[in-house]
């Protein structure tokens, strides 16, 4: 936390935190959004042949390798737009879901505003509020 420089680092230290993790299987579906950046550029000390005639490279390894060679991006938070998303839900399911939330929040502030204010001028003009 403290290399992330979070606010309220030393108040949230005070509590229980949770985190939640789930594990994507291959083949799993998912839906990801966030900002496309260049992948990071790699040197390598030895490759090939020299590596595997070490021992040290097993399949999982060598797999991982072959994949981060064939990837041209990166998907993270952006520096200017702070959105990042991984859902097992499909991209129809989570925008539906978060544009109802969004109408209810901008429908529910103004409905709930417009009824205390209501409440409050009943209660003054009938006269039943503290004296």
């Amino acid at each position: 936390m403290r290399g992330e420089n979070l606010a309220l680092r030393d108040f949230w230290q005070l509590s229980a935190m949770r985190f939640r993790e789930r594990i994507l299987e291959e083949g799993q579906h998912i839906f990801v959004l966030g900002t496309a950046m260049p992948r990071g550029r790699a040197l390598t000390v030895s490759e090939g042949d020299e590596m595997q005639a070490t021992g040290t490279e097993d399949a999982r390894a060598h797999r991982m390798r072959t994949l981060g060679e064939q990837s041209v991006a990166v998907v993270r938070k952006g520096e200017t737009q702070p959105t990042f998303i991984i859902s097992q839900q499909s991209e129809r399911a989570l925008t539906t879901r978060l544009g109802l939330r969004a109408f209810a929040e901008l429908a529910g502030g103004p409905a709930l505003t417009l009824f205390g204010l209501g409440y409050w001028i009943y209660t003054i003009s009938a006269g039943i509020g503290p004296h």
